[in-house]
This record gives structure tokens, C-alpha cells and sequence, in this order.
């Protein structure tokens, strides 16, 4: 069986990205798509500015981090059980699975286990390199299978 890594987060690119997945399960027997939606912790514990304890210690910056992830997570459900309303129609066999992480390490982690046919997703190398503060370089080296 081939398997398609779908990286979703529930923006308009991402409908593009569904709608090319299903594509490609239709055109190639016995495929599956593994729809994969990535909660960025280090990003959301770096936008809260806090490395060390300061002034006022670190739990209230943990409650924040904690009720940011949390309202992350309910997001990220609710794209997958869309996303799944839209393979209903289509009959393509598919898993979700949510992930926690820094984003291009947990992506390449999945691509490793899954050892996809292709990654498809709203993204270009650039915008990943950017995101994931690395090169096109790194970025194919860690994610060695074709991205779409």
C-alpha cells in the first residue's frame, strides 16, 4: 500500500492540498493518506517570551502556554474531523494524527515512519525554511521524500 503524508492546518492552501491528495488516491491503487496536523509547541513557548523565570516566575507563562495548546489542540480536531467529512465522500481510506512539536522535526519524523510515496501540503521550501528557521537545504535533507 502507498501512503500520502498530508500536512493540513485548515487554511485555503490546505483545501488545495486535500483536494490534491484525493487526487492521487484516486489515481493510484491501494493508496492511503495519513492527514497530519502539527501543533508547534516550541513556536508557541517562544512567542511567549519566556526562557528563564523573571520577575513574576514561570507559572503564569506555563498556564498561558498550557490554555494556548489546549485551544491549538481543539482547533486541530476540528480541521481533521472536517477534513474527514470530505474523505466520506470520497471513499479514500485515511488515518489523522495530531503531533506535537517543532514543526519540520515532526514532520520528518512521520515521513520517516510512514516512508511515504509523497508529502503533500500548503507549503514551499521557502515558507518551511523560514518557519522552521533552516535552509532549502536542511529542509531536504531531513524530508527526503518528493513534497508537492
Amino acid at each position: 500500500m502507498y501512503t500520502i503524508l498530508l500536512e493540513i492546518d485548515g487554511s485555503a492552501d490546505c483545501l488545495a492540498a486535500v483536494q490534491a491528495a484525493m487526487s492521487l488516491t484516486c489515481l493510484v491503487p491501494q493508496s492511503k493518506v495519513v492527514a497530519q496536523c502539527v501543533l508547534d509547541t516550541p513556536a508557541v513557548w517562544s512567542f511567549l517570551g519566556m526562557g528563564e523565570p523573571g520577575l513574576v516566575g514561570s507559572g503564569p507563562y506555563f498556564q498561558a502556554f498550557e490554555s494556548i495548546k489546549t485551544s491549538l489542540r481543539e482547533m486541530a480536531e476540528t480541521v481533521l474531523e472536517s477534513y474527514r467529512a470530505r474523505c466520506e465522500n470520497i471513499k479514500c481510506f485515511t488515518d489523522v494524527v495530531i503531533d506535537e512539536g517543532d514543526w519540520l522535526t515532526v514532520v520528518a519524523e512521520r515521513a520517516r515512519m510512514l516512508q511515504p510515496l509523497v508529502l503533500i501540503g500548503k507549503f514551499t521550501l521557502a515558507r518551511v525554511a523560514k518557519e522552521a528557521n533552516a535552509t532549502p537545504a536542511e529542509i531536504a535533507k531531513a524530508i527526503s521524500y518528493p513534497v508537492v
